[in-house]
């Protein structure tokens, strides 16, 4: 089982949902008419401890050239966007640009809320100015339509604590694959070492209520040869041996011990 560890989430920023350019409260009008500007709002997740005041950097040229167009924007927290995002497409109350984790993009294409941006791509420098992988979330698949332009690449990783691994003899190139992982966490389990009086568990990984459940089961699905569908596109994969051998390991992380019970009731940023 030399399965290498790998982790890898791509998210995508999109503009900008159906029918959104001719929205506007009464307020927005008015401070167009009194400032002649154009109110463009965005929502974007928490990506950094200030995500509006980073966003707001990021903006600073396009608002030096574009002096009137005005960018509201809004931070939206990963546990509700999908229920406000969703809701926002539903009802045509909608921002003009929107950031999307790629899982969603399909989804959310599929309600119609979305513009088809395929002719938009090279005024973003063309398609190659993006990693390839990154268009795979770009639209509903098969249907020729761009409705996301990819944003940034977001990589998952293992982090350790030194102190335990000098403690038990655990050096980092010796979790290199799947086997060599596991029994390094049934090391650190035997040790049953506390640090300040709380015991250390050989690993942390949020349960079911976390909303990324599918995005830390999906690395244990691809590293073992599954996927979510078979090749053509026209079944489901998830039921394969492989994929459920992958499942099965993850799970038996949790069945070994080496994951706290809490954990299993917490969220990505509660663990």
């Amino acid at each position: 089982m030399k399965k290498l560890i790998s982790f890898l989430c791509v998210l995508v920023l999109v503009a900008s949902l159906v029918g959104c350019g001719s929205r506007q409260t009464k307020e927005q009008a008015s401070s167009m008419s009194s400032t002649d500007k154009k109110v463009v709002q965005m929502w974007v997740m928490p990506n950094s401890m200030e995500p509006v005041k980073d966003i707001e950097a990021v903006l600073a040229p396009f608002k030096k050239a574009n002096p009137d167009i005005e960018v509201v924007i809004t931070s939206v927290d990963w546990g509700s966007a999908w229920t406000k995002i969703t809701t926002a497409a539903t009802s045509g109350d909608t921002p003009d640009i929107v950031q999307l984790g790629s899982t969603w993009v399909g989804a959310i294409s599929a309600m119609g809320a979305l513009t088809d941006l395929k002719d938009k791509i090279d005024e973003v420098g063309g398609a190659s100015t993006f990693v390839e992988p990154a268009w795979v979330s770009s639209g509903i698949e098969g249907s020729n339509t761009v409705t996301a332009i990819p944003w940034f690449v977001d990589t998952r990783a293992l982090f350790y604590r030194t102190d335990v691994f000098r403690q038990i003899g655990i050096k980092p190139e010796d979790v290199k694959d799947w086997n060599s992982f596991a029994s390094s966490l049934q090391k650190i389990k035997e040790a049953e070492l506390e640090i300040e009086g709380v015991r250390v568990y050989p690993l942390g990984i949020a349960g079911k209520n976390d909303w990324n459940v599918i995005h830390n089961i999906a690395p244990w699905i691809w590293a073992a040869g599954g996927d979510f569908l078979s090749k053509d596109r026209k079944s489901a994969a998830i039921n394969s041996d492989v994929a459920v051998d992958g499942m099965l390991f993850y799970v038996k992380l949790v069945k070994k011990g080496y994951i706290p019970d809490e954990a299993l009731e917490l969220n990505t940023a509660q663990v």
